[in-house]
């Protein structure tokens, strides 16, 4: 079907690692699962995705820098950092492009945990922090990933983040007062007069 799972196994750790990757149209869902079958705890800091051999040009090759407010830059100008760090990653997603050729991924993690989103030539990688005890025995899934890659531009990336930031956290609508305000700034940016 749609639908790929590849197990990995260290026997002298006792660990394993199941990988399910199921396509959805011009998108990847990747989810990983890393089990304790062995007789010790082990102290682990999963990467994940790992996404590398990124064969996008250096000369013309672009990547969106600032996922809040929309800032592309050359590809790999950006290291990226700690998300929630807004001059590091102020969402969840990014977008790695050429021409028309896009390579978009957002992590579907609805508790919003700690994670460093790094990008270093050739590859993405997400490091999930701080450090997990797993018991024999235990499991761990990490929230899914979603890789896109399409003809466009990025904008299509933060829509689908968008859309699914929305049906994840199902936020309250914008109440009537709030359009009254005289603002300037903020999410619900409105002027509604021409006094200075």
């Amino acid at each position: 079907g749609n639908t790929l799972t590849a197990d990995y196994a260290d026997p002298e750790a006792g660990m394993t690692a199941r990988l399910q990757v199921r396509l959805e149209g011009i998108k990847s869902v990747w989810q990983l699962t890393i089990s304790n079958g062995g007789s010790q705890t082990s102290e682990i800091m999963p990467v994940f995705p790992n996404i590398s051999g990124i064969g996008l040009s250096r000369q013309t090759g672009q990547m969106l820098i600032m996922n809040q407010a929309g800032h592309v830059g050359d590809i790999w100008a950006h290291r990226g950092g700690v998300y929630g760090v807004t001059f590091h990653n102020s969402a969840q997603f990014g977008c790695l492009f050429e021409d028309q050729a896009c390579l978009g991924f957002y992590v579907a993690d609805d508790h919003f945990g700690p994670k460093d989103i790094r990008y270093q030539d050739p590859a993405v990688s997400v490091r999930w922090f701080k450090s997990v005890r797993l018991q024999p025995g235990q499991s761990l899934t990490l929230p899914e990933t979603v890789l896109l890659v399409y003809g466009g531009s990025w904008k299509q990336t933060a829509v689908a983040y968008g859309d699914w930031f929305r049906a994840a956290v199902k936020p309250l609508p914008t109440p009537d007062w709030v359009r009254r305000l005289d603002a300037y700034t903020g999410v619900w940016a409105e002027k509604k007069s021409s006094e200075e």
